[in-house]
C-alpha cells in the first residue's frame, strides 16, 4: 500500500484528473487530500464531483483547507461571503451557474456541502502528519491552533516534536517546484497560478505532476527520509 498526498487543486479538474491517470493508484493504496479543492480554478463544481465519484472506487481522506472554510462560513455570513467572492469564490459560483443568484448556496447540491463539511482537520499515520498549512510543534496533535493548521505560511514551519514528517499544502510554489526540508515537505506547486498540481508518494519521495495544459512529468525528492527523527 502507497500513501499519495495531493494539495490545492482549486478547481484544475483538467489537471486532476490527468493526474489521477497518470498515478494510477492501486485498490489498495491511499490517496490524501490536503484541502483547497474550490475557488480560483475554472471548475471546482467538476472537481468535487470527481473526488466524490473517486472516493467510491479508492481508499480517500479528505482534509479541509482554509478555502473550504471560507466557502462553509460564506453561505451563512453575508460579510464574509463578499470576501469569499474576492478570494475565488466567483469562480466557484461560475462553475455552478450561480455568480449572479442572491441565494446562490441553494444551486450548489446538497451532496457537494456534505463533502465540504465532512473534511477533516488533519490525519497523523505513524511517521506522517498530513494538513493543510501547517502544525504548531508547540500543542499536541489533538489541540492544534485553526490559524496554523489551515493558515499558517510554510515559511515559518517547525519540526514536530513527535519526529513524524509534516506533509502540507497551501504555500504555493508558483515555479512548481516541492520543497522538502526534511522534517517538513510542501507540495502546493501553483497549479491555479499555472505551475504544476502535484501528487507525492511520502514513502518513496517519488512524485507526479500534471498541469491545466495537458503536461505531465514524473521525479524522485533528493535524499528522501520518511521521517527526521525518533518517533515517540
Amino acid at each position: 500500500m502507497s500513501l499519495l498526498a495531493i494539495s490545492d487543486i482549486h478547481g484544475c479538474l483538467h489537471s486532476l484528473e490527468k493526474l489521477i491517470h497518470e498515478v494510477n493508484p492501486a485498490p489498495n493504496d491511499q490517496l490524501i487530500f490536503l484541502g483547497d479543492y474550490v475557488n480560483r480554478g475554472p471548475n471546482s463544481r467538476g472537481v468535487i464531483e470527481f473526488l466524490i465519484n473517486l472516493s467510491q472506487r479508492h481508499r480517500c481522506t479528505f482534509l479541509r483547507g482554509n478555502h473550504e472554510i471560507m466557502t462553509l462560513i460564506a453561505r451563512h455570513d453575508e460579510p464574509i461571503a463578499s470576501s469569499w467572492r474576492l478570494a475565488g469564490g466567483r469562480d466557484t459560483l461560475r462553475s455552478y451557474n450561480a455568480l449572479r443568484e442572491s441565494n446562490w448556496w441553494q444551486h450548489i447540491p446538497d451532496e457537494h456541502w456534505t463533502f465540504l463539511e465532512k473534511t477533516e482537520r488533519l490525519l497523523v499515520t505513524p511517521h506522517h502528519i498530513f494538513v493543510h498549512a501547517s502544525i504548531d510543534p508547540d500543542h499536541d496533535l489533538d489541540q492544534q491552533p485553526d490559524e496554523i493548521i489551515f493558515w499558517e505560511r510554510f515559511d515559518h514551519i517547525r519540526p514536530h516534536p513527535s519526529g513524524r514528517k509534516i506533509i502540507c499544502g497551501h504555500t504555493p510554489d508558483r515555479d512548481g517546484l516541492i520543497d522538502d526540508r526534511g522534517f517538513a515537505t510542501c507540495i502546493d506547486t501553483g497549479c491555479v497560478f499555472g505551475a504544476w498540481l502535484t501528487c507525492l508518494n511520502v514513502e518513496t519521495g517519488h512524485y507526479w505532476q500534471t498541469n491545466e495544459k495537458g503536461a505531465s512529468r514524473q521525479g524522485q525528492c533528493p535524499h528522501w527520509k520518511i521521517a527526521w527523527g525518533t518517533l515517540s
